[in-house]
């Protein structure tokens, strides 16, 4: 069996091929807010052939969850100047919607990506090391827009939030083999939210 470590940040991943066999990801989820319940949660949207078991991890409090997915290959770095490529984009991102309009997913247990979630206690406004990095008028401009939006992102009930990616961006997307369709990956913080 052959391991490849892929990422280390929230999650550690590896790319797992056995002897003869088709690769799958492994992903060990170590962050905070991420417990068992949680990722069943990440697994039941996914739809795949997934298994989920709880691991004890040297150094971490409580038990940590291990997914283990098929491999998916495709290209990560999507050819976007490429003509049709937005648009191919723009066609994941449309399916994702339709989904989570249109398919019910029984305690589906996820984080909710609300104002506070997201702005008042998120890393930009809380960290310090963002605020050196955004200096004094960076930080006072997202505090700026953290204050007008901030209302809008509270009103409304239910039935104006959904199912989420969470971290929809292109380095989240690859290029599918054969075709030029565009797939999503890394749904590890999927919720609801607007």
């Amino acid at each position: 069996m052959q391991l490849q470590v892929q990422q280390y940040e929230d999650n550690a991943v590896w790319r797992v091929t056995p002897p003869g066999g088709a690769p799958f990801v492994a992903r060990l989820s170590v962050r905070d807010g991420r417990p068992a319940h949680q990722q069943r949660s990440e697994m039941r949207w996914l739809e795949s052939l997934a298994t989920s078991c709880t691991v004890a991890v040297p150094g971490h409090d409580g038990p940590s969850t291990l997914a283990l997915l098929h491999w998916v290959p495709g290209i990560v770095e999507l050819p976007y100047q490429e003509p049709g490529m937005a648009e191919q984009m723009g066609i994941a991102t449309a399916q994702l919607h339709h989904n989570s309009a249109t398919v019910e997913i029984a305690d589906l247990d996820r984080p909710v990506w609300d104002a506070e979630t997201i702005l008042l206690k998120g890393h930009a406004l809380n960290d310090p090391a963002a605020h050196q990095q955004m200096g004094t008028e960076g930080t006072a401009a997202l505090w700026e827009v953290t204050e007008r939006i901030t209302p809008a992102l509270q009103e409304g009930g239910d039935s104006d939030r959904g199912r989420i990616h969470g971290d929809l961006h292109r380095e989240n997307m690859i290029l599918m083999p054969g075709g030029g369709s565009v797939g999503v990956i890394d749904f590890d913080d999927c919720g609801t939210g607007h």
